[in-house]
């Protein structure tokens, strides 16, 4: 599966868009925080996914987005950086 996460750095939202080339996947996205707490999280069972993470009610921080595919066992993992 293939996994593009824009714009980084952001003010607001960012668009997670997954894709897989085969058939559909089963996946857990968790944005992290920098201090290891999950402030979000989601399953999701699809082809195609396209979602705009809303980050405005969160602080000016770094975070980290883990896309896990729970069928393979395969993580991805992406710096969101959240600017004022």
């Amino acid at each position: 599966f293939d996994v593009k996460v824009f714009p980084v750095p952001t003010r607001d939202e960012v668009t997670i868009k997954i894709t897989s080339t085969t058939d559909q996947v089963s996946l857990l996205l968790e944005l992290v925080d920098q201090i290891g707490e999950i402030v979000y999280k989601e399953e999701v069972k699809s082809r195609e996914f396209t979602h705009e993470l809303g980050l405005g009610g969160y602080p000016s921080n770094m975070f980290l987005l883990r896309v896990t595919d729970t069928q393979n066992h395969q993580r991805r993992l992406f710096k969101i950086i959240k600017v004022k």
